[in-house]
């Protein structure tokens, strides 16, 4: 319109208003203008005058307050991890420029949650690391500042979920291989995104060409083996670590492509082997997952003792950064071959090997037989067709060879054997290497005549196909032929080895034996008791011809092996064991540092100037023993000065000796931020 032109249009005009004199309404004029003049204006007429002007004095920019503040109802759901909980904001419709204040006035008598008096911002008291799982309904006052004053009240519905695991995401990675974000540069020390789930479960459709990390611990509520199924768009993998700690995760489960939500069953290795778990033990678990373009999702589930298959749930799940392991625990007892005792020649107390930790190099030239180039004490038994070759042991010719040591474990302990091996021909289904125990004495001579002394008397062993014919790659039995599992993970090609392992544990009745290839997961065999093994070694059957190297057999000793959180070991109920405690400390700052030690009995504190364990030196110790946390009894508990860099790994070793009457071990420091 023109300006001031009033009635070009019928909307111009308003209808007849009824107002009240004295009171105060808030009105608003809005006015878009293009190209060319513009104009605006407001007229108005009332009871006792005209079509006039709207303006002063009955328009005015000073506020008023004629009302209270408007606060609305509202749920929110977050994690027990999260700092932030929800940002609140109320509303005084009569005056929009009224200050408001904010405060809880009920549901929080324990002060979980805190409230910006002056912005509504409910956070997390700094005091709870965790805010309490479940369902908070906290009721907040908003009053203004008016005269007088007035307030409104809200309820404020807090669902709280338990973080189970932390979501780490890497962007803009093309690809849609696992390894395209392990190949990242910023893997895995810079995601973009850090949050959490609560189920083993991501976030659906999240984006395109990212990769993301689900990591933590997982508690299993019953003791007994499990089954375990990843399923992901696309590309993703689970792996497992045997404790709390990361560094000894193997991968279980993977899958290639991308199958449907939850599809559990599309390929053969979404599901991993039974795998045997202790009830309240936790279990470093990670999934990797890589997605390209279009959808995209990530789930593992579970199935276990009472347990059918399932997305596994919170409850059995913890945050990776609440449980950190700090040390290395191993435990000995004392009828052990492997133990902490007195060396004469030195008068120190030392780690010592004897049957039970058996390492072969296959040195020299010659027939595999003797105790040539072998550190521990055993005898080779061993048929013709093996052969020493500097270095390895090399089969040659057609022909079943078989190569066996005496061992007879005892129950309580954790065996691992473990061999490298290299195929140089591509056999028949029928001709194969194994590894692993037999029911036999190696001192029987006749054994070494046999067809099929492994399918006949193995106890616990495993056999490997370099065609894959025939069942795969990898078959392992828990005796004889009986309960085969077979798996085809692929063999390095000629020249190249493959680790080859199975570990025995006999700390319970019924003994568990586990087989890896390459450190990867392959079977799980939990025995119904006992089993009858005189000798342990490794076999090359028909036309299979190739190369072995580095036999090893160790014993990690019994009782209660795992992580420990801190640096001290609570007191085991056993008498006359030996244990040690191995890992790694990170000075906060740099500085001078000094350390103690307190045990009962015997302990001894190593540091190493460095990383690595070979230049590992005594620094403190105790002989006889001391009060738990009695620091000064004696002057050698305490170290030297030691200059440390912040931020730098330095090993750490801990031996004990414990006779009767209690048992205790205890580290402490002191640096410059700290006494």
């Amino acid at each position: 319109t023109s300006s001031r032109e009033w009635g070009k249009f019928p909307t111009q005009k308003s209808a007849t208003i009824n107002l009240v004199g004295g009171r105060f309404y808030y009105i608003e004029a809005i006015n878009k203008e293009g190209i060319g003049g513009d104009n605006l204006a407001v007229s108005w007429s009332g009871p006792d005058f005209g079509q006039i002007m709207l303006g002063a004095p009955s328009v005015t920019q000073l506020f008023y307050n004629h009302g209270g503040p408007v606060l609305d109802d509202r749920t929110v759901t977050v994690f027990n991890r999260d700092e932030t909980v929800t940002t609140l904001e109320a509303k005084d419709w009569s005056d929009p420029g009224t200050r408001v204040t904010y405060a809880i006035t009920g549901g929080n008598a324990d002060d979980a949650f805190l409230i910006d008096a002056l912005t509504g911002v409910i956070t997390r008291n700094p005091a709870f690391p965790l805010l309490p799982v479940g369902t908070r309904v906290l009721t907040v006052t908003a009053t203004d500042n008016g005269i007088p004053a007035l307030s409104d009240t809200a309820a404020i519905t807090v669902q709280v979920q338990k973080a189970g695991l932390k979501r780490e995401v890497w962007t803009g990675i093309g690809g849609n291989l696992v390894s395209d974000l392990t190949g990242s540069p910023n893997f895995p020390q810079a995601p973009e995104v850090t949050g959490y789930v609560q189920n083993f479960q991501a976030p659906q459709n999240y984006a395109d060409n990212y990769g993301q990390r689900l990591s933590g611990h997982l508690v299993p509520p019953t003791t007994g083996t499990y089954t375990f199924w990843i399923a992901g768009d696309d590309e993703c993998e689970l792996s497992l670590s045997s404790d709390a700690n990361p560094a000894n995760k193997k991968r279980i489960a993977s899958q290639t492509g991308s199958v449907n939500s939850q599809q559990w069953d599309a390929q053969t290795n979404q599901k991993s082997v039974a795998i045997a778990l202790e009830a309240g033990q936790y279990y470093y678990i990670e999934a990797l997952q890589k997605d390209g373009v279009g959808g995209d999702h990530l789930a593992v589930a579970w199935q276990g003792p009472s347990i059918s298959q399932a997305v596994i749930p919170a409850s059995a799940l913890e945050y990776p950064e609440q449980y950190r392991p700090g040390l290395k625990r191993e435990f000995f007892n004392s009828t052990s071959t492997t133990k902490w005792a007195n060396n004469p020649g030195t008068g120190q107390m030392e780690w010592s090997t004897a049957a039970a930790n058996f390492t072969e190099g296959f040195a020299a030239t010659g027939a595999l037989n003797g105790n040539t180039a072998d550190t521990g004490t055993a005898t080779w038994g061993a048929s013709t067709g093996w052969a020493r070759n500097n270095g390895v042991a090399t089969k040659t010719a057609a022909g079943d060879a078989h190569a066996l040591l005496p061992f007879a474990p005892q129950p309580g302990y954790v065996y691992t054997v473990s061999l490298e091996m290299d195929p140089t021909n591509s056999p028949g289904s029928s001709d194969w290497f194994g590894l692993g125990f037999t029911s036999g004495v190696a001192s029987n001579t006749a054994l070494y005549t046999q067809t099929f002394l492994f399918p006949n008397i193995g106890q616990s062993w495993l056999l490997v196909r370099a065609n894959g014919n025939s069942g795969g790659t990898m078959t392992a039995f828990s005796s004889a032929l009986l309960n085969p599992v077979n798996s085809s993970a692929t063999l390095n090609a000629v020249g190249s080895y493959d680790t080859l392992s199975i570990v025995l544990d006999t700390r319970n009745p019924a003994w568990v034996s586990t087989c890896f290839l390459n450190g990867n997961l392959q079977a799980t065999h939990n025995h119904p008791g006992a089993l009858p093994i005189q000798s342990v070694g490794f076999t090359a059957y028909g036309n299979a011809v190739g190369n072995v190297r580095n036999f090893r057999v160790t014993s990690t000793g019994t009782g209660t092996p795992g992580t420990l959180f801190d640096a001290k070991a609570k007191p085991l109920t056993e008498e006359n064991f030996s244990e040690r405690l191995t890992g790694y400390i990170v000075p906060p700052a740099t500085g001078d540092y000094t350390f103690w030690i307190a045990s009962d009995d015997d302990g001894q504190l190593l540091l190493s100037t460095d990383d690595t364990p070979a230049n590992l030196a005594p620094v403190a110790s105790v002989t006889g023993y001391v009060a738990e946390e009695a620091w000064d009894i004696s002057a050698t508990q305490k170290s030297a000065v030691k200059q440390l860099v912040a931020g730098r790994r330095y090993y750490l070793q801990v031996n004990h000796r414990d006779g009767i009457n209690g048992d205790h071990v205890t580290l402490a420091w002191q640096g410059p931020t700290f006494a």
